[in-house]
């Protein structure tokens, strides 16, 4: 049986989400709810080192009916590249970010956050919109 435990993070008052913060261009109108889920997005830096590996679950519209194992055993699928992945919904034509598997080793080691803020620099630059959960 395995071992589970939660811990609680709190994101907004970490001081790598406060820099991440500051860092998002001002023009993007993020409200509290738009900060949490970008935090997800950078929980490489927000989670502790030793943990190299995340699933993210949106407890409100997903349920797990089957061993979570077998999604965990999804990170040996990623090819060498793969920093993230999420399942496409075809019938609603967008990626589900209600379940996300994080390779947060990779995510460290390419810098994601700087990728992070860079496409949402560039989407503002274009006039398009800031980068949100779907």
């Amino acid at each position: 049986f395995w071992k589970v435990s939660f811990d609680y993070i709190d994101f907004a008052a970490n001081q790598r989400f406060l820099d991440f913060k500051s860092a998002y261009p001002r023009a993007c109108d993020v409200n509290e709810i738009g900060w949490a889920l970008l935090a997800r997005i950078v929980c490489h830096e927000l989670l502790p080192i030793t943990v190299s590996k995340a699933i993210a679950l949106d407890l409100g519209d997903v349920f797990v009916l089957d061993d979570i194992a077998s999604l965990w055993a999804e990170f040996e699928n990623f090819e060498d590249e793969t920093l993230l992945a999420a399942p496409w919904v075809g019938a609603l034509n967008h990626v589900n970010g209600g379940v996300v598997l994080y390779h947060l080793e990779r995510m460290r080691q390419k810098s994601f956050t700087s990728s992070v803020l860079e496409a949402a620099s560039l989407a503002v630059a274009r006039g398009g919109d800031c980068i949100h959960d779907q």
